[in-house]
C-alpha cells in the first residue's frame, strides 16, 4: 500500500475478502482456522505492511472478557534445529518447558518458530512476527547460523540462550560453563582419579564458548606434567581415531556431553566405571545412571523468560550497547559412571580397577 495511513486489520480483511474477526483470528494463529487459510492471511498482512499494535493488543485483552486468563502476549521461541533434532534433544526439550511454563504463568503464550523450514530465513521471520504482533523473541537453538543471524532487530526485545549466536550480541541466559567444568574437575580429583580427560567435538566447544576447555588448562597447571591428558577434539566424532586417542593417551576418567563414547568404549573393551570414569557434562534426569553436571535447564528456561518479559515491559528494544550475560551455576549429580578410586594405603598411578586395594 503507497498510503502513508496506519492500516488497520479491517484493511486487511478487505483485501483478503474475509471479516475483521477471520483476520484477527488469523493473526493469533488460532488452530481452529484451516493453516493453508492462516498462511494466506499472514502473507497478505505482511505484503501491506500491517503491524498490530501491542499496546491496543493489550487494552483489548483486560476490557475484553475478564473471565478468561489474563493474555498479555505471544513469545517467539526461535531455533534453526530441525524438529526431529528439536524433539529428541532432552536438553532442549527441558529448557522450552521451563521457558513455557515461566511464559504461561506470566499470562504470555510461547510459540515455537524453526528457521530450519523451507524459504524461512531471519528476514521473512522477522515479517511474520510483525504481522503477528509478537515482539519478545528468544532465540533458543540457534546452531547453523550461530556467527550471524538477520533480522528487523531494533522491531524487537531479544534474549539469547547459550553462547551460540555470536553475532549480533543480545542479553544472554546461560550455563556458568567455566563452574560447570571445574565441578567435574574437581568431583573426579576428589575421588581419586589422576588422568582426567576432556573429550568432545569443536562444535561442543563453542558451545561452551571454550570455557570446558579453560577449566581443564587451568587444572592441569595444579597437577604433575606426567597426569596432564590432551584434550580430544575432532570436528566430528570417529570412534577409531577416539580409541586409539584412548590407547594412546590412557586417561583414568573422561568428561564429555556426548553419551556414544559409552558404546564405543564397551566396544573396544573398556568398562565404566571399571576402567574409566565418564562425566556427562550435561546432565539430564533421562540418563539418572550417569554422573554428571545438571545445566539446570528448566530454570534457564524460566531465566530466559524473566529476562525477556522485563525487557518488554521497559520497552526495551533493539540490540543492547552493552550486553547483560546472567549465569546459572549447575549442580553435581553422582550416578554411577564414577566412582571412589582413592585410596588411604596408596597412590597408584593405574586404571581406577587397579587402584583400588
Amino acid at each position: 500500500m503507497s498510503s502513508d495511513k496506519t492500516l488497520s486489520m479491517q484493511d486487511v480483511a478487505n483485501a483478503a475478502g474475509v471479516s475483521r474477526m477471520t483476520v484477527s483470528r488469523c493473526m493469533r494463529n488460532d488452530p481452529k482456522i484451516p493453516e493453508a487459510t492462516r498462511f494466506r492471511i499472514q502473507e497478505i498482512a505482511i505484503k501491506l505492511g500491517y503491524r498490530p499494535d501491542p499496546l491496543i493488543q493489550r487494552l483489548n485483552t483486560h476490557l475484553g472478557d475478564r473471565k478468561r486468563s489474563s493474555y498479555v502476549g505471544t513469545l517467539a521461541w526461535v531455533t534453526d534445529l530441525s524438529e526431529a533434532t528439536s524433539r529428541i534433544s532432552p536438553q532442549m526439550a527441558e529448557t522450552f518447558d521451563g521457558a513455557k511454563a515461566r511464559a504461561e504463568a506470566s499470562g504470555y503464550m510461547m510459540e515455537e518458530f524453526n528457521l530450519d523450514r523451507k524459504r524461512m530465513t531471519g528476514e521473512r521471520l522477522g515479517k511474520i512476527l510483525l504481522a503477528r504482533g509478537i515482539q519478545g523473541v528468544l532465540l533458543a537453538g540457534i546452531f547453523k547460523q550461530r556467527f550471524s543471524l538477520r533480522m528487523p532487530w531494533d522491531q524487537f526485545s531479544v534474549v539469547t540462550i547459550g553462547y551460540l549466536l555470536r553475532n549480533p550480541q543480545f542479553h544472554r541466559i546461560a550455563n556458568h560453563q567455566l563452574h560447570t567444568g571445574r565441578t567435574a574437575l574437581h568431583a573426579l580429583h576428589r575421588k581419586g582419579y589422576k588422568r582426567i580427560g576432556l573429550a568432545i567435538t569443536r562444535q561442543t566447544n563453542a558451545y561452551s564458548d571454550n570455557l570446558w576447555l579453560d577449566a581443564l588448562v587451568f587444572y592441569q597447571r595444579s597437577i604433575p606434567l606426567n597426569h596432564r591428558v590432551p584434550a580430544y577434539m575432532p570436528s566430528k566424532w570417529d570412534e577409531c581415531s577416539f580409541i586409539q586417542w584412548v590407547q594412546k593417551n590412557r586417561p583414568d576418567s573422561l568428561i564429555s556431553n556426548d553419551t556414544n563414547i559409552l558404546g564405543m568404549l564397551e566396544r573396544n573393551g573398556f568398562r565404566v566405571p571399571g576402567d574409566i570414569g565418564y562425566v556427562n557434562m550435561d546432565w539430564t534426569s533421562t540418563r539418572p545412571e550417569l554422573s554428571g553436571v545438571d545445566q539446570q535447564r528448566f530454570a534457564t528456561g524460566e531465566a530466559s523468560v524473566d529476562m525477556l518479559t522485563g525487557m518488554l515491559y521497559r520497552n526495551e528494544k533493539g540490540i543492547p550497547k552493552i550486553p547483560r550475560v546472567l549465569m546459572l551455576e549447575g549442580t553435581w549429580v553422582e550416578g554411577t559412571t564414577v566412582v571412589n578410586v582413592r585410596c588411604p594405603r596408596c597412590d597408584s598411578q593405574g586404571s581406577p580397577s587397579e587402584r583400588r586395594c
